[in-house]
């Protein structure tokens, strides 16, 4: 019976270290080609703006913007770098002496989902979103669900499990030390 005590700490104590090491590498979703984000909010038929910082593109770089939704996205984007799209949903300008730039358009009347853009220079990517809303008094309401809470990653959910068991593990060693100096005591 000691042994097997022994034999399931020891697993545990491996199965905790196996588990909550690998948390750190993963503690976040890391994405290098995404360098930044931009969030923008309009009615179906409302305009958008979308402003990327500098910094985020290199300086004076050609930029591809790609929309994309499970709904209507824009055929069309203007401002002072892009221009407007000439077939589907991309469009096309440069970035601005600094590295960033603004992209506004028209949100489509149909629109009945969130938009998300990717904008690119090649070596940087910078994704942004739409959050399309319902027009106001239309009684109508976007087809996404609002946020009632938080993104857990499974990086997270491991490394719970892994301290767990580490826990188990460590509660198992000192119930066997425990009974190894009852019986050394009794002895």
């Amino acid at each position: 019976m000691n042994k097997l005590t022994k034999a399931l700490a020891a697993s545990a104590i491996i199965a905790g270290a196996v588990f909550a090491a690998p948390v750190a590498a993963n503690a976040a979703t890391y994405n290098p080609s995404a360098t930044a984000t931009a969030t923008a909010t309009a009615a179906p038929g409302g305009a958008f703006t979308l402003t990327f910082k500098p910094g985020v593109f290199t300086p004076n770089a050609h930029l591809d913007a790609t929309f994309t939704s499970t709904g209507a996205v824009p055929t069309t984007a203007t401002a002072a770098t892009f221009r407007a799209a000439t077939a589907g949903p991309v469009a096309v300008g440069t970035a601005n002496a600094q590295g960033g730039t603004t992209l506004t358009g028209t949100v489509p009347a149909n629109a009945t989902a969130d938009i998300t853009v990717t904008v690119t220079d090649g070596t940087h990517t910078a994704v942004g979103t739409i959050d399309v809303t319902a027009a106001a008094g239309a009684g109508a309401s976007s087809s996404s669900l609002a946020t009632t809470g938080t993104y857990i990653s499974i990086a997270t959910i491991w490394g719970a499990v892994g301290l767990v068991a580490l826990g188990g593990g460590l509660v198992a060693v000192r119930v066997v030390n425990r009974r190894k100096s009852v019986a050394t005591e009794a002895a």
